[in-house]
């Protein structure tokens, strides 16, 4: 069966139900279709302070504060000498951040979306993708739709910003290698964001909504051993970052399982839109994880493709605007740890 729809959003993360929120709200006819049955665990993200103007902005802020997200104080980070330098949010006008609970914040967007009228289908894959003059089909596990406009965020993945022959211009090759650690003791109330920086890259930690902690080391796909990383490799470079280590220790943590690893390099696609399509969150640009903006620069996103598909904005400009800002952000940053400059890790970012 064809089914007709306005406009397809394609992934159902938070910049796909942002986007498909805001033009439901619109009174645009949204199908939102994600390829897995439930929205499940992921792992763990902090939004900032700043985050909450587009939660008011989109009418969701009622609906997200009930929702068992932790919040987040402020950040400790050893970064350019050996003292923790502690920064806390009692001094940000928009109040303290938020250890997500990632499955509850992106259903929470999902059905805000329904009731403002989108269609959400879950456990729908995408096949294929025709364009037919100036409309798309879609060919789904389920059937098929008729789209004037589609909208992509499939993720990395860039499902069809990549069918759409984007060239994806790649800033690094950082990766995460990432572990939940766990606890008998209930001691631990330190919802802060740990990030602490090693001579082969840097390590965070943060409290989850759900009692446990997760800890990634970032490096270079290239410094990392042949084959998985093993636990033993893990902890060596996260007992390097000594508060992290301290913290952990204290609480007597220990990992619940072996690390993952996970791409976490910086990029994006050099034209993020199209006649009749545009590619929103990580399908357009992915961030480093140390800029801590992942879910608040899907949401961004998000606002200025729903502005373009309305007409009411230049999206292109706007994402061009938003790299140079990141780029910066990224390099000042990098640059102002100069202790393992010299290392493989830090040379390459000192020379970007």
């Amino acid at each position: 069966m064809l089914v007709n729809a306005s406009i397809v959003v394609i992934g159902g993360g938070p910049a796909g139900g942002a986007a498909a929120l805001e033009l439901a709200q619109a009174g645009c006819d949204v199908v939102l279709l994600e390829k897995q049955p439930v929205l499940g665990w992921k792992i763990g993200e902090t939004l900032p302070p700043e985050a909450r103007l587009h939660l008011q902005r989109l009418g969701h802020w009622e609906r997200f504060q009930p929702e068992r997200h932790l919040p987040c104080h402020g950040v400790v980070s050893v970064w350019g000498h050996a003292a923790p330098v502690e920064k806390d949010f009692i001094f940000n006008p928009h109040g303290h951040g938020w250890q997500l609970d990632r499955a509850q914040f992106e259903s929470g967007f999902l059905n805000a979306a329904v009731e403002a009228g989108c269609k959400v289908r879950l456990d729908v894959a995408v096949e294929r993708i025709e364009r037919q003059a100036a409309a798309w089909t879609v060919h789904t596990s389920t059937g098929s739709l008729l789209a004037d406009v589609l909208v992509d965020c499939t993720g990395r993945r860039g499902t069809l910003i990549r069918r759409e022959g984007g060239h994806y211009e790649q800033v690094d090759r950082l990766v995460s290698i990432f572990a939940i650690a766990t606890t008998s003791q209930a001691s631990d109330f330190d919802s802060r964001t740990y990030v602490e920086s090693h001579p082969d890259g840097w390590c965070y930690t943060a409290l989850m909504p759900n009692g446990t902690r997760t800890v990634a080391f970032q490096t270079d796909v290239d410094l990392v051993p042949e084959g998985a990383p093993t636990t033993a490799w893990f902890w060596e470079r996260v007992r390097a970052c000594h508060e992290i280590c301290r913290l952990l220790n204290t609480h007597a943590y220990q990992l619940l399982d072996a690390p993952r690893m996970v791409a976490a390099h910086s990029g994006r696609f050099q034209h993020c839109a199209g006649p009749n399509w545009i590619a929103v969150g990580d399908a357009a640009m992915t961030f480093d994880p140390l800029s801590g903006q992942g879910s608040a620069k899907a949401l961004e996103s998000a606002r200025l493709a729903v502005q373009a598909i309305l007409h009411q904005g230049d999206y292109r400009t706007a994402c061009e605007q938003l790299w140079l800002n990141f780029l910066r952000e990224r390099r000042d940053t990098y640059r102002a740890e100069l202790r393992w400059r010299d290392t493989p890790f830090w040379s390459r970012r000192h020379a970007a």
